[in-house]
């Protein structure tokens, strides 16, 4: 249900497929630490982000915020898979 809904509202430019490698993990790889993602979402401007975070909460829709992914605490993985905001664009 999550990755229809934020295709249609959000369109393909800004929401990837949540098997997008990238965004599932951060330095901690060399560990083993990886997981899945139902949707990643890269919105380019406050408003957007603003709209999927309140999509997200709407919904009960875990929700992973990610900067750069250059962290070693592997808290910016996604676990249970929901949705990954990546700001890498803002």
């Amino acid at each position: 249900m999550v990755e229809r809904d934020l295709h249609v509202r959000f369109g393909s430019e800004i929401v990837l497929p949540g098997d997008t490698a990238a965004y599932l993990v951060d330095e901690t790889e060399t560990r083993s630490l990886r997981d899945r993602a139902d949707e990643i979402a890269l919105p380019r401007t406050v408003e957007k982000v603003a709209e999927i975070v309140e999509y997200c909460y709407d919904l009960e829709v875990e929700l992973t915020v990610r900067g750069g992914g250059s962290g070693y605490a592997s808290s910016r993985v996604p676990t249970n898979g929901g949705v990954v905001i990546s700001l890498e664009r803002g």
